[in-house]
C-alpha cells in the first residue's frame, strides 16, 4: 500500500471532529445505465434520457444533453435495485444489474451521493422507433436508445457533460473490454442474468455490505459458483464483434 493512503487512514481513524452536521443532509440517488445487445444488429445499446440542461447551456451552449436514468431513493430505507429500477418507467424486464460502488460530486461541501448501478435489459419496446424513442414525459424528459458506438460523437458535440453519464459510460466501456480479452470472438451470449437482482440500496446495515467495500475483502471469500457465473460471462465479446 502507499506509504500516502496508510497515512491517511490512520490519521482518518484518530481524528475527533463532529462533522456529521457541517453540511446539509440530501437524499441518497440511484443512477442506472440500461444495456442490451440488439438481436438484429448486435449491436450494443444504452438506454439514456434528454432533457433541457440550463447549466450546461451556459457552459456549452447546448440546450438539451444526455443523461443516465436517475431516481431519489427513500431516505433511511432500503429499497430493491428490481424496485428502484421499476420507477424509470422502462418498457423492458431487467435481467441482470452491477452495481459499483458510489459516487459524491462534491464531497467536501455536500454529503449529496449517487448510487451507480449498470442494468442489463431485455431488448426494449419503442414508442417512436425512427427517432429512437422508448419513453417520453411531454414537456419534462424523454428516453431513448442509442448506439454505443454514436456516443463519442454525442461527447464531442457537447451533449453529455453530465459527470455520473461520463463515468458509467466508461465503466460499462471497461467491462465490455475486459470480457472480450477474456473471450476473443468465441462468446455467443449475454451476460447471465440474475446476478444481483433484487439486491438492496439506500440505506441502513444492507446499504452498507452492498456499496462499500473493505480492506478485508478479497476475491478468495466471493463464492465459486459466482466466479464461475463470471468466467462464462460473453458480452464483452459481442461488443467487440
Amino acid at each position: 500500500m502507499s506509504n500516502f493512503i496508510a497515512d491517511t487512514k490512520e490519521i482518518d481513524s484518530k481524528i475527533k471532529l463532529d462533522l456529521e452536521n457541517k453540511t446539509p443532509q440530501s437524499a441518497l440517488t440511484a443512477a442506472f445505465l440500461p444495456y442490451y445487445v440488439d438481436p438484429k444488429s448486435m449491436k450494443l445499446i444504452v438506454l439514456l434520457k434528454r432533457e433541457v440542461l440550463p447549466g450546461a447551456y451556459v457552459r456549452t451552449g447546448r440546450k438539451m444533453g444526455l443523461t443516465v436514468l436517475t431516481t431519489t431513493l427513500p431516505e433511511g430505507e432500503p429499497i430493491t435495485i428490481e424496485e428502484a429500477f421499476t420507477q424509470l418507467n422502462i418498457p423492458a424486464a431487467l435481467q441482470d444489474t452491477i452495481p459499483f460502488g458510489s459516487v459524491m460530486a462534491d464531497p467536501k461541501n455536500s454529503d449529496n451521493a449517487t448510487e451507480l448501478i449498470l442494468a442489463q435489459i431485455e431488448p426494449v419496446e419503442f414508442l417512436d422507433e425512427n427517432r429512437g424513442i422508448v419513453f417520453q414525459k411531454k414537456g419534462e424528459f424523454e428516453i431513448g436508445a442509442v448506439e454505443f458506438d454514436s456516443l463519442l460523437e454525442a461527447i464531442q458535440e457537447n451533449f453529455m457533460q453530465d459527470m455520473t453519464t461520463r463515468f458509467m459510460l466508461s465503466e460499462l466501456y471497461i467491462m465490455a473490454v475486459e470480457e472480450a480479452n477474456k473471450q476473443g470472438e468465441s462468446g455467443d451470449s449475454m451476460f447471465e442474468a440474475g446476478g444481483n437482482a433484487g439486491g438492496v440500496i439506500g440505506g441502513g446495515e444492507e446499504y452498507g455490505k452492498i456499496n462499500h467495500t473493505t480492506e478485508t475483502e478479497t476475491t478468495e471469500e466471493i463464492p465459486d459458483d459466482l466466479l464461475a457465473q463470471n468466467a462464462d460471462m460473453s458480452f464483452g465479446a459481442m461488443y467487440k464483434n
